[in-house]
């Protein structure tokens, strides 16, 4: 990212993820947060870079412990995205920080209007944006998780092509697939996502060529079983 700054996003969550997170030196790291690391600090110092959400105790004194995802748009603004809710539970909608000078400065605690929708129609049933990617035309993708009834009902994607200034309605991921979007990437025009799927193992999607809508294409959306296989 530009003016040699990073975003980051560490995760030392409660029931949805888990595991230590370690520094690279090794050194445990308690807590969860997002920040913009500054290169010239290091783990220790009294400042390690501007801190964009704090997971544990946000403003307006709430927490914000879901859906940490950290994207940089195709004109360089940093976008990071978490969860505004009550405690460690589902209560809260998805907002975001954006920078627009590299990590300098940032605009914090914009509401993702999707998600505070859903919010406001049933708290009960709340859509949280839990992972994100640029493919390589620039075209935004982020992956909406619906809950019900305490736990995962709906898994989809919605997608920008103007740097995340307006978005498309919400479509749900080909076929009947529920899960938490563990991990995303790219390589070249192909784009993936891997599901730590609720009805079983982790599933495997991957971008593939469709007719109709050109950028639907983008969109990691078939999905495979762990040894590659088609479902």
């Amino acid at each position: 990212m530009n003016n040699g700054k990073q975003a980051v996003a560490v995760l030392c969550l409660f029931g949805l993820a888990a595991g230590t997170v370690f520094a690279q030196d090794g050194e445990s790291i308690d807590g969860a947060l997002i920040y913009d690391h500054d290169p010239s600090t290091k783990l220790g110092d009294d400042v390690f870079g501007t801190i964009v959400s704090d997971l544990e105790h946000d403003f307006p004194g709430r927490n914000s412990h879901g859906g940490p995802v950290c994207l940089e748009y195709p004109n360089g603004q940093i976008v990071a995205f978490n969860t505004n809710t009550s405690d460690h539970n589902l209560d809260g909608w998805s907002e975001y920080a954006l920078s627009r000078d590299g990590g300098k400065s940032w605009k914090m605690y914009n509401r993702f209007p999707y998600s505070f929708e859903a919010y406001q129609r049933d708290p009960g049933r709340p859509a949280w944006v839990e992972a994100g990617l640029v493919t390589r035309k620039g075209t935004v993708v982020l992956f909406i998780t619906h809950f019900g009834e305490g736990t995962r009902s709906m898994s989809g994607f919605m997608r920008s092509f103007d740097q995340g200034v307006s978005w498309t309605t919400y479509e749900s991921v080909d076929g009947p697939h529920i899960g938490y979007p563990v991990a995303t990437a790219v390589d070249g025009s192909t784009n993936y996502i891997v599901y730590d799927s609720a009805g079983g193992g982790p599933t495997f999607c991957t971008s593939v060529p469709t007719t109709g809508d050109p950028g639907r294409s983008e969109v990691p959306s078939r999905l495979k079983t762990r040894n590659g296989m088609e479902l």
